[in-house]
């Protein structure tokens, strides 16, 4: 029709037909294990409309399940539905081929591209047996691992059929590592201000992968207002099993603040047990040797002036911490509880032991989708010596 103005309007009328539903539904495929896994995920039933999105879900929760329950090289085919047009129902027959291949348990892993790690160390990352039924959220999560190394340009893991077999008629899949080397050295560099420390800027050097595999050289420069100090380090990730470090540091720092003024060199080493944004553990801990040496100004009673003197500090730190908060980086709910405690000795005059001990309790609620409260408790104490015989850089100060 012609409408106002010369512009042409165009009516559109449609009768729907009939609603079909599904008469039938079979699935054809070689035996499973268990022998309704297939129909079992895929959610469609007799009787339900023959809706194209519905369907296409259907199949695509196939392809996702089956390489979880074992079966890696599944494909799904073209489905078939043969509608009845004859009798008056209205209902289409639907025909599913698949071709499960191989039921799979995983076996070996090896590796082709940038020798950035060798087989021994891959052999660290994954959470599985060889033996083990294959499960594709297995695979991922080792993919995931090698991923935050941070040492590749792009890495990539793969099934790959080997026609060895494996346990219960299994047949074992060994997993391609493609490894493609990224930069190995990073700078970083990082300033502010605060009401605690004044003015502070800090920049960092790190390498790695200088000591293979994963032994990162790190080294540190701070320079600020009430703090100034330089720093190396070593540290050695994934040391023997997947998130276990291993890190040295030697140490020269002054400090000035109100409550004391030092020149501090200390040597340490840690082994730690990390959660990461991959693995979120409920349970991590970290333990260590720390040799300190400090000279520090402190006031003294007995003179009424401040002096003066040398520490020698042995520790061995250690900390436990239980997460049962819903995120690592961005927590919304649950709560933290973490334990810190330092067996220390104390050289200045005599051999003085004692002991640093910190508990510390986070809770998150969420009040609604953007509004979280956080609270936090902490508390300390250092039990076997009197506080004008400890380092003044040991205390507990409150503030801040």
């Amino acid at each position: 029709e012609e409408g106002d103005g010369g512009q042409l309007q165009a009516t559109v009328r449609a009768t729907p037909g009939p609603l079909y539903t599904l008469s039938s539904i079979t699935v054809k495929a070689d035996p499973v294990v268990p022998t309704d896994l297939i129909r079992q995920n895929l959610p469609i039933k007799v009787g339900d409309a023959i809706d194209a999105a519905r369907i296409q879900g259907a199949e695509a929760n196939v392809a996702l399940i089956l390489p979880q329950q074992g079966y890696p090289f599944v494909k799904v085919g073209q489905r078939d539905i043969l509608l009845d047009d004859m009798s008056g129902k209205a209902t289409g027959a639907y025909t599913l081929p698949v071709d499960t291949g191989p039921r799979s348990t995983f076996g070996n892993l090896v590796s082709t591209g940038d020798p950035v790690f060798g087989i021994d160390h891959l052999n660290v990352f994954p959470r599985f047996d060889q033996g083990e039924l294959y499960d594709a959220r297995l695979t991922d999560d080792l993919r995931d691992a090698l991923v935050a190394t941070g040492l590749f340009s792009t890495v990539s893991v793969e099934p790959q059929q080997t026609g060895r077999p494996g346990p219960d008629g299994t047949e074992q899949v060994d997993l391609l590592v493609r490894q493609v080397a990224g930069p190995a050295r990073m700078l970083a560099g990082q300033g502010g201000f605060s009401t605690g420390q004044g003015f502070k800027v800090e920049g960092s050097w790190t390498h790695r992968n200088l000591f293979p595999p994963e032994g990162a050289l790190i080294g540190t420069i701070v320079a600020g207002s009430q703090e100034q100090g330089a720093s190396g380090s070593f540290r050695r990730s994934n040391a023997g099993r997947r998130d276990r470090t291993f890190t040295t540091l030697i140490s020269a720092n002054h400090s000035n603040y109100d409550a004391f003024n030092a020149f501090t060199g200390t040597i340490a080493a840690r082994w730690s047990y990390d959660s990461t944004p991959i693995w979120q553990k409920p349970l991590t801990y970290y333990y260590g040797g720390e040799l300190v040496g400090t000279n520090e100004s402190v006031y003294d009673f007995g003179r009424g002036m401040r002096v003066r003197r040398n520490y020698g500090i042995v520790a061995l730190p250690g900390q436990v911490q239980f997460d049962r908060s819903d995120n690592l980086l961005n927590p919304t709910k649950g709560y933290r509880l973490k334990l810190n405690v330092s067996p220390e000795t104390a050289v200045s005059g005599g051999v003085r032991p004692y002991v640093r001990t910190m508990i510390e309790g986070t809770y998150y609620y969420d009040v609604s989708p953007s509004l979280v409260i956080a609270g936090r408790v902490r508390a300390g104490a250092i039990f076997g010596i009197d506080r004008d015989d400890l380092a003044p850089s040991r205390r507990y100060y409150g503030g801040g």
